[in-house]
């Protein structure tokens, strides 16, 4: 669930990217970046997407996702997953659908 939750946060940063024309070239760090980016607000062409707080416990969520994906022999260990989930309730959950409102209302406006 945990990898789900991040890759849907990613694909709609990737939509976004798309749209606004700010491609990430680093195929090597393109993760990160995409979710850096979403924190910048770009002057006449959009605000940013998500606060630091998000961006926060996001990027703990991208790297627990890497780790899923790539580590097949590593045993997950539960405690840090218990880390991850309570950095999730304290610092997205209050965060992300204010954030994304609020980035839904620029595109409202922009459709205007």
């Amino acid at each position: 669930m945990l990898h789900n939750l991040y890759s849907a946060f990613e694909n709609v940063f990737k939509n976004i990217t798309t749209v606004f024309g700010n491609q990430i070239a680093e195929p090597e760090t393109w993760h990160a970046s995409l979710l850096k980016r979403m924190t910048l607000d770009i002057e006449g062409v959009r605000p940013k997407v998500i606060d630091e707080e998000c961006f926060d416990a996001l990027d703990e969520l991208r790297r627990f996702r890497h780790i899923f994906r790539h580590a097949y022999t590593l045993e997950l260990d539960w405690e840090r997953m218990t880390l991850v989930l309570k950095k999730l309730d304290e610092k997205l959950r209050p965060h992300h659908l204010k954030d994304l409102n609020a980035f839904l209302t620029f595109l409202e406006e922009l459709s205007d």
